[in-house]
């Protein structure tokens, strides 16, 4: 019992010296400061950098998508603009138009204007969509109906060149010409206007 006394009184004195318990606050306050600095402020910390990095990754994708937007907006306008030469190109180069559709069109057409088809090669432009065409028809048809009637094809064909051979028996016309396929498949429309 008497241990347990003199440690109350060392105590009490403890308690009563001024200048022991302003040191004693202080350690206290240091090791307050610390725990919490560590525990509190040591996650904070990292919390906050990563928030900045955020928020700065966040504005530049305000600003990208920005400029998207604008873009965007601009090729709408382009598009409602152009809606109805497109419509118009798309009557004379049909989505589904393809180079074996283009020459039955123009065996056809020379068939009605006296001429049978007797060769014909197809060459690949290096620009998409473009295939030059070099036919040969012969017969004793009308050169000039069979000009009127390859300008009035439906489809856009651009001629390059006519040759004309008029021997005794037959005639013979060669002719060059460019047409115009879809390079890419058009597959659904919006407002009258294809879409890629």
């Amino acid at each position: 019992m008497m241990v347990i006394q003199t440690l109350q009184l060392k105590f009490k004195r403890l308690l009563n010296n001024t200048a022991a318990m302003e040191r004693l606050y202080l350690i206290w306050l240091l090791i307050t400061l610390v725990l919490i600095g560590f525990f509190g402020i040591g996650t904070l910390v990292p919390n906050i950098l990563k928030r900045a990095v955020l928020l700065s990754d966040m504005l530049q994708t305000n600003a990208k998508l920005s400029a998207n937007i604008s873009a965007l907006t601009t090729t709408k306008i382009t598009i409602e603009d152009n809606a109805p030469g497109v419509s118009n190109l798309y009557r004379a180069v049909s989505p589904n138009s393809n180079t074996q559709n283009y020459l039955v069109d123009y065996f056809n057409m020379a068939t009605i204007s006296g001429f049978s088809g007797s060769r014909f090669n197809t060459v690949t432009s290096d620009t998409p969509g473009n295939v030059d065409i070099i036919a040969e028809v012969t017969g004793d048809g009308s050169i000039i109906d069979f000009i009127r009637r390859l300008e009035g094809l439906s489809r856009i064909t651009n001629v390059k060149s006519v040759e004309y051979v008029d021997n005794i028996y037959v005639k013979t016309i060669s002719t060059t010409v460019t047409i115009f396929n879809l390079p890419f498949d058009v597959s659904s429309s919006q407002n009258g206007v294809y879409i890629q």
